[in-house]
């Protein structure tokens, strides 16, 4: 199950798990009709994605990116990271952010 942190009305943090796939797209869908223009996606407990999880995190990034929004990835592991690497999408994603370093640099207080 996928848990939701609102630090602010313009910013989420959800906290991934193992088996996210089309739920990440469609709450990344809902967050953004309410207002959310930062999506930050922690993957603290995330050691393995699919093709159809990533494929989801890409939706949700055009998606926002459509409404003058963003998704950050947070606490990627070895195992994920080397993924997003392989397939290249450090191209669209910066994949080494700590969570309450990105929060900072956005300048949003760490929960």
């Amino acid at each position: 199950m996928l848990r939701i942190h609102r630090p602010n009305a313009e910013t989420a943090i959800i906290r991934m798990d193992e088996e996210y796939g089309q739920q990440v797209f469609e709450l990344v869908e809902d967050l953004s009709l309410k207002g959310v223009r930062l999506v930050v996606l922690d993957y603290k407990d995330v050691n393995f994605c699919s093709s159809l999880d990533i494929a989801q995190v890409i939706n949700s990034r055009h998606h926002l990116q459509r409404m003058n929004g963003r998704v950050e990835l947070a606490n990627l592991g070895t195992s994920v990271s080397s993924i997003y690497r392989i397939l290249k999408l450090d191209r669209l994603f910066r994949l080494d952010w700590e969570l309450d370093a990105l929060l900072r640099e956005c300048g949003i207080n760490s929960p």
